[in-house]
């Protein structure tokens, strides 16, 4: 009934929207929203998780928003430079997929929208691209997993994954990749895994509209790491982006974009000035509360809920 509620309230608005009768974003002039999107794939293929969205896609919804919106760089927000007479918009990409390099950026250039790009110390999949590759192409990969675990389907792992002391969460992904490696994958499915190379990274670095943040080593669920192992992940990644020469060392998103309240005060008080949060709101000024793009929705109703702060 709920779910029901849900989808009768965001369509009833999306049509109210199309008559000239609903405008989230009408009386939020000189207000900064941020959103966060992951990965970008071909518009002829499947979704295999909520973290995707179709080239075509991103390429209808920034057009949509740009006739709403001024598109800003992190630079402005931090420096407070946004335009008063509009809504502000921030995009942010997490994960550092490649394809936000072959398929985003291309979009992005086209309409000259600034973004940010969230990249981790990884250049292997993360485990959770593998798990929705191989159960969307190969679910017969998981068998062994799905055996060792007692348990029978991806959400049920991802739980248990995310409650996983860091260095057992390590000794998981490396089984995964594992089995990756003993996959064929078969036209462009390997969009959904690919990340970032060194190289990328710096030619992403050098472009006017991105800009590089620091989205953890090994991109960790924060509540299952000690203070030390915390500090760590972002100390880490640190280094890496002042090898490349990025300008903002100083900000980090938070894999899975959670926090505790002690933790972002103590990553605060070492040097991690501003935070990329997650669907939630955040009280804290150096906390930037982001709203995630649900691919399952159209362009047009995800720009209504982005101007509404959110699905509620």
């Amino acid at each position: 009934m709920n779910k029901l509620r849900f989808y009768w309230k965001w369509y009833t608005r999306l049509l109210l929207a199309k008559c000239g009768l609903y405008d989230p974003w009408k009386g939020k002039e000189g207000t900064l929203t941020c959103l966060v999107l992951h990965g970008v794939c071909q518009n002829y293929q499947a979704y295999i998780n909520g973290r995707f969205i179709r080239d075509a896609e991103l390429d209808s919804f920034i057009r949509i928003l740009q006739r709403k919106v001024s598109f800003v760089s992190l630079k402005q927000v931090l420096e407070n430079e946004l335009d008063p007479k509009r809504p502000n918009v921030l995009l942010t990409f997490d994960d550092g997929y490649r394809n936000n390099l072959s398929l985003a950026l291309p979009i992005l250039t086209k309409h000259q929208v600034p973004a940010v790009i969230c990249v981790t110390g990884q250049q292997e999949p993360l485990w959770m691209d593998i798990l929705d590759l191989l159960q969307a192409f190969h679910p017969s990969k998981l068998k062994s997993i799905y055996q060792k675990l007692g348990l029978q389907s991806n959400q049920a792992i991802k739980k248990y994954v995310g409650h996983l002391e860091l260095k057992e969460m390590l000794l998981f992904t490396e089984q995964l990749r594992g089995l990756l490696s003993q996959t064929h994958l078969i036209a462009d499915q390997h969009l959904f895994v690919e990340l970032l190379t060194e190289d990328d990274m710096i030619k992403l670095n050098e472009h006017p509209l991105i800009e590089l943040v620091n989205h953890g080593y090994h991109h960790a669920l924060a509540e299952s790491l000690s203070d030390v192992e915390l500090l760590e992940e972002f100390e880490k990644m640190k280094i890496r982006l002042e090898n490349i020469h990025c300008s903002f060392t100083d900000v980090i998103a938070l894999p899975f974009g959670k926090l505790s309240t002690e933790q972002s005060q103590y990553l605060f008080q070492n040097g991690f000035k501003y935070q990329l949060m997650t669907d939630e709101k955040y009280s804290h000024e150096h906390q930037i509360s982001r709203i995630t793009y649900n691919p399952f929705f159209s362009p047009k109703l995800n720009s209504l809920v982005l101007g509404n702060g959110g699905f509620h």
